[in-house]
């Protein structure tokens, strides 16, 4: 009847209409209040970073919000802008401070360990008969120097490898637990120091790439809790806190590419790998940026490291080592094919490198898996049954103590090929 279908579209349109309502109601702005900070949810009720269950994403994209508008629109105080000023010029230089420091005591505590690893060594080979005793104590010590970089890494997985893949993770957008912690610093710090000090061929690069992404983090910490004194209580300021993956971005990418320097005294290298490499957004103030870390992190590595053993750091000369090629080297047109052959043989050597590698890899990832065991028993079930069979498959599942294993066997082959050619040839 026409006064049913009058009534139905009736309640149609008062349905339409409150559903449109209350979305208007959702998307409208809070209201005015006199401190912005109101509008914040306080820091102890937000969750943590690392405390994130999952995998989440950041925000690096700034939401439009009624506290942007008036941050954009008001004007701070003397006294917020300096807050703000300190906060911004400050950051790459602690960055930069820290790990220029942080590089300096891995570099320290490894040599330390080398020089008393060798020192011994050395001393009992003084003796007559003292390689019986030098070898075994040799190799001891390299193992359980790779071991314990190995079961450190088990307090913190995601300190595990060189952390550059992290890195490019977290720069991607991707909140990765625990990757920039500061539990993973500290096992990655100790990690990197052992595994160097055991004489396994690891460098301590990759790391500091970690590393200094890391340390990045824990500035951003710091300057957010500087913004959140009673003084900067302005809407600029609280803008700032809210945009603190944005900041939290650009801090890691200036925290690798100090890392990078730290490691390799390069600062140029470093930006062009933070460039190049790990971010995946790049400004011109940040490259200023970055550079000015970098720059001040290789200073303090050679500041530092300069009066290690003398216990005074050097006050002229340049700290940063600028190589010189005023060598006066001449080639002959005749050496360039042996030049083009050395290339094309390293290419071919690191094109097998890499095919061997992934070999390996994937065999490990097999033996982990325990399924060429598996398959070996099932041709033989009545070994299958057996107790020794069972433990042995408990132990291949428990992946964590067999890789520490695997690590303790590579130190071992490590040490007895450092040992005995130098011994035998006189090296």
């Amino acid at each position: 009847p026409p006064r049913l279908l009058a009534a139905r579209v009736s309640a149609s349109a008062a349905a339409r209409f409150l559903s449109a309502l209350d979305l208007l109601l959702r998307m409208a702005p809070p209201s005015s209040s006199s401190d912005p900070t109101q509008r914040l949810a306080p820091a102890r009720e937000r969750p943590a970073p690392d405390a994130a269950p999952d995998f989440e994403s950041y925000e690096y994209v700034g939401a439009a919000s009624q506290l942007r508008h008036e941050a954009q629109s008001s004007h701070t105080t003397d006294q917020e802008r300096v807050m703000l000023l300190l906060n911004t010029t400050l950051a790459p230089l602690v960055l930069g401070v820290l790990i220029g420091a942080t590089a300096y005591v891995s570099n320290a505590c490894a040599e330390l360990l080398l020089r008393a690893k060798w020192g011994i060594t050395f001393w009992l080979l003084s003796f007559p008969f003292g390689a019986i005793l030098a070898y075994p104590l040799f190799t001891a010590l390299c193992v359980a120097l790779a071991a314990g970089a190995a079961a450190v890494s088990l307090w913190a997985p995601a300190a595990c490898g060189s952390g550059i893949p992290m890195v490019k993770v977290e720069l991607n957008g991707v909140r990765v637990p625990g990757a920039l912690s500061a539990r993973t610093l500290l096992v990655k710090l100790a990690g990197i120091t052992l595994v160097v000090a055991s004489g396994l061929p690891c460098g301590r690069e990759g790391p500091m790439v970690q590393l200094g992404a890391g340390i990045g983090r824990l500035v951003l910490r710091w300057q957010s809790r500087l913004l959140s004194l009673s003084c900067c209580t302005s809407a600029a300021a609280q803008v700032r806190i809210l945009d603190g993956d944005r900041h939290l971005r650009d801090l890691v990418s200036m925290g690798a590419a100090a890392g990078v320097a730290a490691a390799f005294n390069a600062p140029i290298g470093g930006v062009l790998f933070s460039l190049e490499e790990v971010s995946t957004h790049w400004s011109q103030s940040l490259t200023w940026r970055a550079f000015f870390a970098a720059i001040v992190a290789a200073l303090s590595v050679a500041w530092l490291f300069s009066g290690l053993w003398t216990g005074i750091i050097a006050s002229e000369g340049p700290p940063v080592l600028i190589p010189n090629f005023s060598g006066g080297l001449q080639y002959n047109v005749r050496e360039v094919p042996v030049f083009v052959l050395m290339g094309v043989a390293g290419g071919l050597l690191g094109a097998l490198f890499n095919a061997i590698n992934g070999a390996i890899n994937r065999a490990r990832a097999r033996l982990y898996s325990g399924a060429p065991l598996q398959r070996l028993l099932a041709r033989w079930p009545s070994l299958a049954r057996s107790a020794a069979a069972q433990r042995l498959l408990s132990f291949l599942a428990a992946g964590r103590r067999l890789r520490v294993l695997e690590v303790a066997l590579l130190a071992l082959l490590t040490s007895t090929l450092l040992f005995f050619p130098p011994l035998f040839y006189g090296c």
